[in-house]
């Protein structure tokens, strides 16, 4: 078995998230924003956000929605960050038990 190391770690997500676990595609994302083990590449990051956010991923529109609300790696968005708060809410994004804040 191969020895852990965090790029293979990425790898793997990269692959589950390929594949459809589209929950993953954030932490994808975290990599190559936060430069985690491989050199940053904001562009690669926010597409991984991006198709955790049209796949349905709640958090992933949570995170997106904060990028574009705060400014950070894009330029600032206030129409783009409510849609995708928006989106991140309907998706169930701060909802535990039915109860939604």
């Amino acid at each position: 078995m191969a020895e852990p190391t965090p790029r293979r770690s990425l790898r793997l997500l990269e692959q589950a998230c390929s594949q459809g676990c589209l929950h993953l595609c954030a932490h994808v994302a975290h990599y190559h924003l936060e430069g985690a083990s491989v050199s940053p590449d904001v562009t690669r990051g926010l597409r991984w956000l991006e198709r955790a956010c049209d796949g349905g991923d709640a958090a992933g529109c949570r995170r997106l929605a904060e990028i574009y609300d705060q400014g950070v790696f894009v330029a600032r968005d206030a129409v783009r960050s409510i849609s995708l708060f928006e989106r991140a809410y309907d998706l169930g994004y701060g909802c535990a038990d039915g109860l939604c804040l």
